[in-house]
Order: C-alpha cells, then structure tokens, then sequence
C-alpha cells in the first residue's frame, strides 16, 4: 500500500480511539491507548482540564507526533485556522457583526498557543456568542417575513461570503436579513409563477381559486421560505456542544491536511460502519404500531436472531 495513503488511515484510527484515555484525577493524567507512542499530558496540578481541553491536547500530540505531513505550530498555521473557522461558524455573515469578530481576532493568532497549552478560549467565546446571535437572527428573519414584498425595484444581493463584508451594527444585519429573506422569497415566487402558467398552459377546467393572484403567490413563497428557514434554525439549535467543538477541531484538522479529519465516537463508529459495509445493531427492523414499538422483521445472523427469544410482532 502506498506509504501516503496509509498514513492517513492510522491518524484517523488513532482520532477515532482518542476517547479510550483514562483520567487519573489525583494525577491529572491522560493515559491513552497502545498503538502510538506518545507521551502522556502531564496538567499542572492546579488546573481541572474539560473534556474539550483534554481532546484539543490529543490532536495536538497526534498531528505533531503521528502525522505523515506534521505542520509547523505557528501563527501563519493559527490565522488559517481562524479564518477557516470563522468561514464555517458563519459564511454567509448573517449572524456575527464586525465588532464580533474583531474580538474573535485576539485569538487569530494564537490558535498555536492554545493547542500547545491545552485551552479552548476561541472556541468557548465563538461558541457563546453564536448562540447568542442565533437567537437575534431568528428574530430577524420572521421580522422580515412579516411584511410582503414588492418586486419591482432594482435590489442587489451578494451571495459570495468571500466578497462581503461583516455588518458594523445590528441595524445592518437585520437589513441584510430582510434582502435575503427577499431574495428567497422572489426565488420561491417565480417557481410558483412558473407551475401556475404551467397549469394554465393544459387548458383543463380547475377550481376557481386553483390560479392564484400574484399578492397570493407572494404570501405562499414567503410562507413557504418561513417554514424553511425554521426547519434550518431547528436543525442548527439540535447541534450539540460536542458537534459544534468537533467542528472547531475540524479547522485544525485540515490546515493540518484536507484529508484528515476528527471523529467523534459516533461519527467514527458511523465511518467504520461505511467502510465496512456492515451496521452494528440488534437485527431487528422496528415499527410504531397502535403506539407501540414493535419488531417487524428479524435478521438472519444478527444477535436478535441468534437470541431466539423474539419473534416477529412481538412488542418491546
């Protein structure tokens, strides 16, 4: 096997097995498992290290040590992390406002700092001000859907994170937020207007109310982008501290090599599971029936099967 393509893989074994350390809590000790040789963490004893502080210390002796391709733990190496980090936390620029992220960028430059030493106040800081932020531009963008929309103006729009600007105030963001809550709903109105004429085109008797008016159409695509735009902000509140830092863990993963990437125990046992074609689980297709759970399908080979204590319908 090429020497390149191998190396890969033991760093994302090793990522993926990093939850097997054991914290000796009288030592502050990180024991991890066999199979690469590194040094333990050794805390000062006065430090209580978190669990984010224990695993941002892992990666580092992994992508220092373990590496085929270790780069060099330097500022240029922290600004490219903070700006592929701030690219994920929000590349559309409709969350954080410049005077976030100019104090987000005391740390542009110490992302090093804090792999070697073990601390996580960028992310900790990102983290709760995006919260924050979450729940403003929640707000704006149902403020914005409020009102109905004209379009016959000349409006121009930037889709290209890249090419814009952070928003100096609130004021601007929330005005950011009503031309994109705009231009989705001009997009969703003229797919709307297109199955209209499409229907109108088969000249077949409808009900009368089956063509709709244009202010119709334009209270059906925004309500349309409303319920998206909820089911996005639904979506974004279920992601978890440990996902929301296993993204942060992620920027420094792939500074370090675009290919390599960190797992958390349930996304590792996911991607052994692709790779090995198989999926893990008791064997049994489940169903909701009369609102109880029950087993539909048993299958052949798998531990429910082989117990041989349960049988198809059997409630659980």
């Amino acid at each position: 096997m090429n020497k390149k393509a191998f190396a890969p893989l033991i760093l994302l074994i090793a990522v993926g097995v990093f939850f097997s350390f054991k914290l000796i809590a009288d030592k502050h000790v990180f024991n991890y498992t066999e199979g690469i040789e590194i040094e333990p963490f050794q805390a000062p004893d006065d430090q209580t290290l978190t669990k984010n502080q224990a695993i941002l210390e892992t990666i580092s002796k992994v992508i220092s040590d373990a590496h085929y391709s270790p780069k060099m733990l330097d500022d240029d190496f922290s600004k490219r992390v903070f700006r592929l980090y701030m690219e994920q936390s929000d590349y559309g620029k409709l969350f954080f406002i410049e005077s976030d992220v100019n104090e987000f960028k005391a740390y542009e430059d110490k992302v090093d700092d804090e792999i070697k030493e073990g601390t996580t106040k960028l992310y900790d800081l990102v983290s709760s001000r995006f919260k924050v932020r979450l729940k403003e531009a929640d707000s704006n963008y149902n403020e914005a859907l409020n009102t109905a929309f004209t379009f016959n103006g000349n409006d121009e729009i930037e889709l290209d994170g890249k090419k814009m600007e952070w928003c100096k105030t609130k004021e601007e963001l929330k005005a950011r937020w009503r031309t994109n809550m705009k231009y989705r709903t001009l997009s969703r109105f003229i797919e709307l207007k297109e199955e209209q004429k499409a229907i109108a085109e088969k000249k077949v008797k409808l009900p009368t109310d089956t063509l709709k008016t244009d202010t119709r159409l334009e209270s059906d695509a925004r309500n349309s982008v409303r319920k998206n735009l909820a089911n996005y902000f639904k979506r974004i509140n279920k992601i978890s501290d440990n996902d929301r830092f296993a993204g942060f863990m992620n920027c420094i993963c792939h500074v370090v090599d675009p290919h390599t990437d960190f797992f958390p125990p349930k996304d590792k046992q996911r991607f052994d599971e692709e790779m090995a074609g198989a999926f893990v689980g008791i064997g049994a297709a489940l169903i909701d029936k009369d609102g109880a759970c029950k087993i539909e399908r048993i299958i052949p080979g798998s531990p429910c099967w082989k117990d041989g204590r349960y049988e198809k319908m059997i409630s659980l």
